[in-house]
């Protein structure tokens, strides 16, 4: 049998605020007593796991991987008991904040990941988990992690051979925070490497299109698609599931070999509610620049699933994530047809081939309902793709959707010997389970799919797929179009000295240190975040440290700042000549550009001009850089740049070297989430002096917006921004025409006819 496992993939190019889903703010990295807990660590602060026979694994992982796939395994379990007031050191901060960290060390490991077993902690309480560096960090974790019903959080890697768990707690809460660490995962087959090298992602699957470059692919679906790590070693796809009640549950779809790598040798429901439970969930890994080597978002996931049914037989395992995804993930839920003719044709499959990016496969033929070569199932449970029109799929795409020519979902992928020859397929079968063959099976209500995706019985065979912001679409703005197909767009801005090529995070005279991308925004709409693409960076020895990311509001360049986040910009450095991590922090060395996603906390609303910013310090972020559009193919500037004497200039008009370009960032917004428009309001807000041409905003203090000037035909003649009370010189066309100005705010709405 060839099974089919996705490792999850990680990113090298991590920072501190993202990762599964968190809560914000940083470690203390503080020690007690002010004695280094970091390189330097007391006496029986680490915790030491064991040796093992690497060799012995690798070659039990070879003969797995050939036939009878299990899946793809990257770590060494360990069982272990590392608890609070147990383990490491306790101290309290002159605020009465208790404080405990203890390290893990595994020799030789690429990452850790752990499993609390035991996860309890009380509001105000804050968990976080880093490497001895501090180059990459987790958290903070806190009582909204409180969701399994099981008291366990699974954690993903953090890279390295040492990690430091850190939880910090108030003097005066509701109960005293229990942690128990019952498993650590030593990776011993590199996951960070294996996922950013590009020669694994694009020479291993050259038959395989990436799918968020298919222009054929149902995009929603896109979005409910995700990657699954299992039990801290397994991989495997999934797919978030809608049902009748359209309510958001978020149900998630994957086979049932991936919770049970022998399938067979059959378990009870708590040895799947127990594996359910140690599954993070992995959201949007795929390509972010098509035809590019350019990594794709790791930082967006969940942790822990419960198990609701299960049915072995078929190969058919239904989940609930633990954690509702945020509404930055963009999550979908994917509709399904449960008639037993396997819907419309074509038929296509999103999946995650052994750790790579999100890629597609297409069939244009018919399945076929039939008995899989798989004897531990059912008979007459599957459908047969004898042969892919175009794609494949490989180790590690169990689970992965099967979806119908209305977008819905048929079945999922249990295996096949289907893989990729140069740039066609090898022409063998893949076997999906079909899900109308276990939807009403099983002998009571808690082990019927149906009674969870039909809730109410309402009897459907096809139920559309669910998109949370129909109403309110998530929108990610982009100045320029950053794809392969237009080469001079996407670039990184070469070092140079005395203002050459010294733009964007690279200035050798130290005069810049803030740049900016500026957007528009109509009607108002909530800013979630934002993405930033960020090339390698190759000449320096300096180590990048983090950097902060700003957004301002203004009419005439960033005036306002609304709010700051930090951000920390490093990659992982690894020698293929030791096939290690290095033991220092990392540089940004040469290595593939990465996408990258900054959460901005609390409530943001824009509306007219706003701007996204990165600020840099000397020496010690001297390294970090954004990409942009090559200069001069633009023919609208949309950068800013900050000297360190405070002075913003639009990068058209820096002095000595103006250039015309944009970054690459690319704000979120959930757009009109902004609020409802305000009434329209004949308010003395506008006034228009034709004497000499003037328009008078007598806007309040802090009140902003645009104006827009319209023909009495409705013709748009002029828009401009303003903030708080400004004038503006008006040049008329024809004297005596008439028009009407139209004064749009985040109070009010205007509109006032005027004569020029």
């Amino acid at each position: 049998m060839k099974q089919y496992f996705t490792l999850v993939v990680y990113c090298l190019f991590t920072f501190v605020s993202h990762g599964q889903v968190r809560y914000g703010d940083q470690p203390l990295f503080s020690s007690p007593s002010g004695v280094s807990i970091l390189k330097n660590s007391p006496s029986g602060f680490f915790v030491e796991m064991p040796l093992f026979d690497i060799n012995k694994l690798l070659e039990e992982d070879l003969l797995n991987e050939q036939g009878m796939r299990g899946g793809f395994r990257f770590a060494n379990k360990f069982i272990t008991d590392i608890e609070r007031n147990k383990d490491g050191v306790n101290y309290q901060l002159p605020d009465g904040t208790r404080v405990w960290q203890v390290g893990i060390r595994s020799r030789g490991a690429y990452s850790i990941n752990v499993l609390f077993g035991e996860f309890n902690i009380p509001k105000g309480g804050k968990l976080f988990l880093y490497n001895s560096n501090r180059t990459h960090v987790i958290g903070a974790f806190t009582h909204e992690n409180n969701v399994s019903g099981n008291n366990i959080l699974p954690v993903q890697p953090v890279e390295g051979e040492e990690i430091i768990i850190e939880y910090s707690e108030p003097v005066h809460v509701a109960f005293e925070g229990k942690l128990k660490i019952t498993e650590v995962n030593h990776d011993y087959r590199n996951i960070f490497l294996r996922a950013g090298e590009p020669e694994v992602d694009q020479n291993a699957y050259p038959c395989m299109t990436d799918a968020a470059c298919d222009a054929s692919i149902n995009k929603e679906n896109l979005r409910a698609t995700v990657l699954l790590i299992i039990n801290g070693t397994t991989g495997c796809t999934g797919t978030l599931i809608n049902n009748t009640r359209n309510d958001e549950t978020p149900y998630l779809l994957t086979a049932t070999h991936c919770l049970n790598s022998n399938p067979s040798i059959p378990q009870n429901m708590n040895y799947y509610l127990e594996k359910s439970g140690t599954i993070v969930t992995f959201f949007n890994y795929q390509r972010s620049v098509c035809g590019s080597t350019m990594r794709g978002i790791e930082s967006q996931t969940t942790a822990g699933s419960t198990a609701l049914a299960v049915i072995e037989k078929k190969d058919i395992a239904l989940l609930r994530l633990n954690e509702t995804p945020p509404d930055y993930y963009n999550p979908y839920y994917a509709g399904w047809n449960i008639e037993p003719d396997g819907g419309p044709n074509p038929h296509t499959n999103l999946h995650h081939p052994n750790k790579t990016l999100k890629k597609s496969g297409f069939f244009s033929g018919n399945p076929v309902l039939t008995t899989s070569p798989f004897s531990f199932f059912d008979a007459q449970s599957h459908w047969k793709i004898p042969v892919w029109t175009t794609g494949a799929t490989d180790g590690g795409s169990s689970g992965s959707p099967l979806f119908d020519a209305s977008g819905l979902i048929t079945g999922g992928l249990s295996g096949g010997s289907s893989m990729c020859r140069g740039e066609n397929s090898n022409d063998e079968p893949d076997y999906f389970f079909a899900l109308y063959k276990g939807w009403e099976y099983g002998p009571q209500d808690s082990v019927n799919i149906k009674a969870w995706l039909d809730p109410e019985y309402k009897g459907v065979t096809r139920l559309p797929g669910f998109d949370p912001f129909k109403d309110h679409p998530m929108v990610r703005l982009s100045n320029a179009d950053y794809n392969a197909n237009i080469p001079d767009m996407l670039i990184k801005t070469p070092v140079g000295a005395h203002g050459t090529g010294a733009f964007f995070g690279h200035n050798s005279l130290q005069e810049t240190n803030e740049f900016a991308e500026e957007f528009s925004v109509e009607p108002e709409s909530e800013l979630v975040g934002a993405y930033i693409l960020i090339p390698p960076v190759t000449g320096f020895d300096g180590i990048a440290s983090p950097v902060k990311i700003h957004v301002y509001t203004g009419q005439n360049g960033p005036e306002i700042r609304v709010k700051s986040v930090l951000f920390n910009p490093v990659y992982t450095a690894y020698s293929t000549a030791k096939k290690d991590f290095d033991d220092y922090p990392v540089r940004m060395d040469n290595r593939e550009g990465t996408e990258n996603f900054v959460v901005f906390p609390g409530e943001i609303k824009v509306r007219g001009n706003f701007y996204i910013s990165y600020e840099i310090t000397y020496p010690s972020a001297f390294d970090f850089a954004v990409y942009n559009t090559a200069f001069g193919t633009k023919k609208k500037n949309s950068a800013w740049i900050k000297k360190v004497s405070g002075e913003w200039f639009s990068a058209d008009k820096y002095p000595g070297y103006p250039v015309t370009t944009s970054l690459a960032i690319q704000p979120v917004i959930i757009k009109g989430k902004g609020g409802d428009q305000p009434p329209l309001e004949n308010l003395n807000i506008v006034v228009y002096n034709r004497s000499d041409n003037i328009l008078y905003i007598n806007a309040e203090p802090g009140e902003s917006g645009t104006v827009t000037i319209y023909s009495v035909m409705g013709q748009a003649l002029l828009k401009f921004n303003f903030y708080g009370r400004q004038s503006f010189l008006i040049t008329p066309g024809q004297r005596g025409s008439a028009g009407i100005v139209k004064v749009v705010s985040d109070k009010r709405n205007s509109a006032l006819k005027i004569i020029f």
